[in-house]
């Protein structure tokens, strides 16, 4: 019932080891504490001095919590207690994403995704399956890709339920329009058959995307036209817990000229 946050300190590595690894080094700031469910997932908010963090529940809540206070004042003893909490989805709630404007949260439990607004905790608009996923299909995660002005676009991921030999996943480019609250798929692109999609991720910029799948492969994709870029099949043992793409420039790191 734990989220820990950490602020990093810097980098840290040998040059002189064979391995050449750089660590981060950090130290804990404060921990967020639900006492009512154990937090499945969780994103930040990505506009740069909110300072707000998005949990999501086994008791499928939705939570927005004030990581800033958490950060200016670090006293334990203070009880804190979360800027939202929507009661989103029946069952767990398996990914939470934010907007990069800071206004929207997108939620992912029970098969589907909802769409919140962030500052009133109110529900705007839920997905709907492009056709031909309407059944047998299960929504696995939702991301916000920094693409579009008048609209917002998303990326999601879908499942087969019934996972076999033969199952196929698939990714949908999803178009928002804020100003009426409605979503559309725009365009669908299926996986290699047999893979089912562990997790996505979305470069900086947003003109690329990539997968995990549950057979340890990995894939790179451009956003709008899903097209792909590069694979690598079985990169891992297991199924990949976890994937992101690197910032082009480390910021706290000084480079020789």
């Amino acid at each position: 019932q734990f989220c820990t946050i950490y602020e990093t300190t810097g980098f840290k590595g040998d040059l002189k080891d064979e391995d050449k690894r750089l660590t981060f080094d950090h130290r804990e700031v404060g921990k967020i504490r639900t006492d009512d469910s154990y937090q499945r997932c969780c994103s930040f908010d990505p506009t740069s001095r909110s300072g707000r963090l998005v949990t999501g529940g086994e008791n499928g809540r939705v939570k927005v919590c004030n990581v800033r206070d958490l950060v200016d004042y670090r006293d334990p003893r203070l009880e804190r207690k979360p800027l939202l909490d929507i009661e989103a989805h029946n069952a767990n709630v398996d990914s939470v994403d934010v907007s990069h404007d800071g206004r929207y949260i997108v939620s992912v439990g029970d098969g589907t995704a909802h769409i919140w607004d962030m500052q009133l905790g109110r529900k705007l608009t839920s997905l709907t399956p492009p056709t031909g996923l309407a059944k047998g299909w299960k929504v696995r995660a939702v991301k916000f890709t920094p693409l579009g002005e008048q609209n917002m676009y998303l990326l999601a991921a879908f499942n087969q339920i019934a996972g076999t030999s033969k199952s196929q996943s698939f990714l949908v480019i999803y178009e928002f329009n804020r100003q009426a609250a409605t979503m559309k798929p725009k365009a669908v692109q299926g996986l290699k058959i047999g893979e089912t999609i562990s997790n996505p991720a979305l470069s900086q910029d947003g003109n690329m995307c990539t997968v995990g799948s549950m057979d340890g492969s990995v894939y790179v994709l451009e956003t709008i036209e899903l097209k792909e870029l590069h694979a690598a099949p079985n990169t891992h043992g297991i199924f990949v817990t976890g994937i992101e793409f690197l910032d082009r420039l480390a910021r706290d790191v000084l480079l020789p000229r």
